[in-house]
């Protein structure tokens, strides 16, 4: 359980900025100066759909799960949600050292591929409960368009996640 409360809070802080700002920083392994993600999109105002699937143990009395059915016990076991972004994507925005972000110091992160068109992150982290992986690959479709699938795992906990991104316009208005 202690895990999964470690994930969680790895992935409440990390999901959210990878969804579309990670989508446009260069990453390099090693290096010393600071590394940007490469993919090839354009600024200015975004729109990014995410699901996110999670499974982890169920919160529920043993005497309430001997009496579920295994229909009832697999929607209850995984929990899935939608959600939608609208972002502003400037240059500045977009200046971040991933190779050295780092959310946890106990975590090693490499870095699989860096291309205009892919971006692949593993971290491998070892808490004093356990270890926790994520893989992270982004794709840029074209300068408009981009997906992003996430995996998480830790403990008993899994959580899969696909983000779509579109691009709208040139100006963000009023969206920060």
């Amino acid at each position: 359980m202690v895990v999964a409360k470690e994930i969680d809070t790895m992935l409440s802080a990390k999901i959210l900025s990878r969804a579309l700002g990670a989508a446009t920083l260069t990453l390099l392994l090693g290096s010393s100066s600071p590394v940007y993600r490469n993919l090839d999109l354009k600024f200015g105002l975004w729109e990014s759909f995410t699901a996110d699937s999670k499974t982890d143990p169920l919160p529920i009395p043993n005497d309430m799960l001997a009496r579920m059915t295994a229909e009832e016990l697999a929607t209850a076991a995984t929990r899935a949600k939608e959600s939608r972004e609208v972002r502003c994507e400037t240059p500045e925005k977009t200046e971040v050292d991933v190779q050295n972000e780092s959310w946890n110091s106990v975590c090693k992160r490499t870095i699989l591929t860096n291309t205009p068109q892919v971006l692949e992150i593993r971290d491998e982290c070892l808490f004093p409960s356990g270890r926790s992986s994520t893989s992270d690959h982004e794709e840029a479709l074209n300068p408009q368009t981009f997906i992003q699938i996430f995996h998480s795992e830790g403990g008993k906990t899994t959580e899969d996640q696909v983000t779509r991104g579109k691009w709208i316009s040139d100006s963000c208005g009023d969206v920060k």
